[in-house]
């Protein structure tokens, strides 16, 4: 089964666009959630290494060198 990693902002709409991403478009694949701490505007590295096939970024503006880290890891 596939597993796709979805990121988003701990904001209310952040929080609400993932959810609705999961159940409208993703409700066959295995999903894991991962909001940043507050104030942070990154992706852990040992979030990256766990081998998703996808990671979706939502209501998260990240860095340029942030999205870059997230080709280097393999994933679209």
């Amino acid at each position: 089964m596939e597993e796709v990693l979805i990121a988003h902002h701990w904001d209310a709409d952040g929080i609400v666009s993932a959810a609705l991403l999961k159940k409208a478009l993703l409700k066959d694949v295995k999903a894991s959630f991962y909001t940043p701490p507050i104030g942070e505007y990154c992706l852990e590295d040992h979030v990256l290494r766990q081998g998703f096939s996808k990671v979706y970024v939502l209501d998260l503006a990240l860095p340029e060198h942030e999205f870059t880290k997230v080709l280097s890891a393999g994933v679209a």
